[in-house]
């Protein structure tokens, strides 16, 4: 029995995030509407967890280190680093054809150029991890 805590209802903590569920049933070949329903998040929350995971992927694979990735992101050092290991679960050859979906997604959505903060001049991401 899983009790309800604060940490899991909002996906905060070290349990199975709601990120690794969605992204394993999309890497297991569910459609996006079929983990609408199996999860209960909106697309709108699928589309983002996918993104972010596909765009970790993408920088992963262009020989990026995690600290330069979360910079570029705008995502917690902690978030990239779990999608860090769901790339390696998925790099195997039985998912070849998923990671190429992935790849695909990151190349149609890439990370918008960054901007100076109106604060105080520093370079800001306009989209970061979710």
């Amino acid at each position: 029995m899983v009790v309800p805590t604060r940490g899991i209802v909002a996906d905060m903590g070290p349990a199975l995030s709601h990120a690794n569920k969605i992204i394993r049933l999309y890497m297991d070949g569910y459609t996006e509407t079929e983990i609408v329903r199996r999860t209960g998040h909106s697309y709108k929350a699928i589309e983002n967890y996918l993104l972010d995971f596909a765009r970790v992927t993408y920088l992963l694979e262009r020989g990026l280190p995690v600290p330069a990735i979360r910079k570029v992101l705008g995502c917690s050092r902690r978030l990239v680093e779990k999608h860090v290991n769901l790339f390696r679960v998925f790099s195997g050859p039985d998912y070849a054809f998923m990671m190429a979906k992935v790849r695909c997604l990151a190349e149609a959505h890439p990370v918008k150029k960054t901007k100076p903060s109106r604060r105080d001049g520093r370079l800001e991401s306009q989209e970061g991890c979710h």
